[in-house]
């Protein structure tokens, strides 16, 4: 008979057995089901030992006899622990995420612990974690070594975060109990990926090998395991770890952005203070939970030309430090032209840390209590208030709550209430939506999205490469280089939250205090040609300021000067700006 013949009555007689076993309890060689059956070996079946053999027992608990689906590594209590644990810790990180986001934008502080964070940072720092707990779970069965060396990079990476937040007093200070608790966030993540994707990988080769013993005794099992190591399945295999891999070399790169920007602002932080008088000092004003450091600088004698005069205080424009904008005052000093100087940087402008809040009483408080800490009031007993563009509310709102140490008010270019905080216009490119959605949708993508970003670094790092950008250019950037600093972009973000708002706690603010307000005091005002020209309503605004806000009785002057917004700057503006500030002390002579 044919050899296949032969093969055939034999497959027939081991099923036959196989069923009598079934009805009895045995198996088709005479033993109890669940039984190991040691043979002599032969010259084929030893041959089969060698290339299947199991180092797990085969037994009832372990073997059954037949298994309807695949074996699953979820069957392995540590692979539901950890499988629970990454569910649990990605739930935290999402709470980190929504809290620290929504504070971008808004003001948390009086629900939240006190911080002096940006925010900025650690949403990156929570958004970075959750994305990495996330893709391991989407992959958490399809570990790949290409995540596996990402994970150890991105664990060297949030190890350094986490030290540099630690060690660099800067950075400790600034960022405080919110950013480290978030680095420690996503090192943890990083951690329990780290060890799931090393049991997930033991126990897919436990599961295996079982699958292998099963294969040897069922024809189902042997079957799936066919199935399971075709072309199809194996390219399956390998999209679903390439994937595996692109996501988590995306998350590695993320954080490696994030730690090279903090290395380069602990290397900013190093930068000198602008002057031997220039002091940072700490403050509380009285609706914040936590104290902050701002930079103020007061310098020279209290007297000119032998007589008494007021001390020049100075307030920038919005996106300007003091430090920066008063350049032009602290020349006229170097010249024996004013006498005593003031400056300082508001709340996350140049070397001063961000603050909760930004409102106009906020702000007038901050500064208050800066020339208190100073010591400055045991200097001046009066002030010669100069506002510049934002300056100019400022200004006003300080005068208004201390009006015993107004003098005179010079308000070059300055803000008013009717423009800064009246509804704005909609945006060409935003009119498709309906009108409640333009204004939001034009701050996300204008105000709130270049702000978020600044963590990144990519802006800093391309002027720095490019332009030879120097660690003080970093630490004192205007409005024109803020994604450079994420504090000016916090600082400014905040600013422009709070306009455009009829409903505004600042511009509630200064109508509570314009009964208060030093109107007959002596006042300047400079008003740019170019904004006249070119933003409407600004004249309006500035003949307001000028003969309603200003009593006649304290109106010196009101002069319209050649020039754009940067009135003092250079030439005929900077002329003017220094006039007046002479003219207004000499009324003091």
């Amino acid at each position: 008979m044919p050899w296949w013949s032969n093969s055939s009555k034999k497959d027939s007689e081991e099923d036959e057995a196989e069923a009598a076993g079934a009805r009895t309890g045995l198996d088709g060689n005479g033993a109890e089901r669940g039984e190991v059956i040691h043979n002599e070996p032969t010259e084929t079946t030893s041959l089969l030992s060698r290339s299947v053999s199991p180092p797990l027992s085969l037994s009832r608990r372990t073997l059954p006899a037949e298994r309807e689906t695949p074996p699953s590594i979820f069957a392995f209590g540590r692979v539901k622990f950890l499988h629970l644990l990454l569910l649990l810790l990605l739930a935290v990180s999402v709470v980190f995420t929504l809290l620290t986001g929504l504070n971008t934008s808004s003001d948390l502080s009086p629900y939240l612990p006190p911080s002096r964070s940006t925010t900025f940072l650690p949403f990156w720092l929570s958004v970075t974690s959750t994305y990495i707990l996330l893709s391991n779970l989407i992959f958490f069965t399809t570990p790949s070594t290409g995540s596996l060396l990402s994970t150890y990079l991105a664990t060297l990476l949030a190890l350094t975060d986490v030290i540099l937040l630690a060690a660099v007093a800067d950075l400790r200070h600034r960022e405080s109990w919110l950013g480290l608790s978030t680095a420690l966030l996503v090192l943890a993540s990083l951690a329990l990926v780290m060890v799931s994707e090393w049991v997930v990988r033991d126990t897919k080769l436990r599961v295996r090998v079982v699958e292998l013993e099963e294969a040897r005794f069922s024809r189902e099992a042997y079957t799936r395991l066919r199935t399971s190591d075709s072309w199809p399945h194996k390219a399956g295999r390998f999209i679903l770890k390439a994937l595996s891999m692109l996501l988590s070399f995306l998350g590695t790169i993320v954080l490696f952005l994030l730690t090279v920007n903090l290395i380069l602002r602990a290397y900013d932080a190093s930068t000198p203070l602008p002057s031997p008088t220039s002091q940072r000092v700490s403050i509380r004003p009285y609706d914040t939970q936590t104290s902050y450091n701002v930079h103020i600088d007061c310098a020279g004698p209290t007297t000119l030309n032998g007589s008494r005069v007021p001390t020049v205080m100075f307030e920038s424009a919005s996106g300007v430090p003091g430090t920066v904008g008063a350049q032009w005052l602290r020349d006229m000093q170097n010249r024996g032209e004013t006498a005593r100087l003031c400056y300082w940087d508001r709340p996350g402008y140049g070397f001063s840390e961000n603050a909760p809040a930004s409102e106009l009483a906020h702000v007038s408080e901050a500064l208050h209590q800066a020339l208190n800490k100073s010591g400055e009031f045991s200097q001046s007993q009066s002030f010669l208030l100069v506002g510049q563009g934002y300056g100019g509310l400022v200004t006003r709102t300080f005068s208004s709550m201390h009006p015993q140490l107004t003098s005179s008010l010079l308000h070059i270019d300055a803000q008013t209430p009717q423009l800064y905080f009246a509804p704005p216009r909609a945006p060409r490119y935003f009119r498709w939506l309906p009108l409640a959605f333009r204004q939001p949708v034009h701050r996300i993508f204008a105000r709130w999205l270049p702000a978020v970003t600044t963590p990144l670094g990519i802006r800093k790092w391309g002027a720095m490469l490019g332009r030879g950008e120097t660690k003080e250019g970093r630490t004192l950037a205007t409005r024109k280089t803020r994604g450079r600093n994420e504090a000016l972009s916090k600082a400014l973000l905040q600013e422009t939250y709070l306009s455009h708002d009829l409903t505004s706690l600042s511009r509630l603010t200064l109508l509570d205090n314009a009964r208060t307000y030093p109107r007959k005091a002596p006042a300047i005002v400079l008003s740019s040609s170019e904004s006249l020209a070119r933003r409407p309503g600004w004249e309006a605004a500035q003949r307001d300021l000028a003969t309603q806000v200003t009593h006649r009785c304290g109106l010196v002057r009101w002069d319209t000067v050649e020039g754009g917004h940067d009135l003092c700057k250079e030439g005929e503006g900077r002329r003017a700006c220094e006039q007046a500030v002479k003219d207004l002390l000499n009324r003091e002579n």
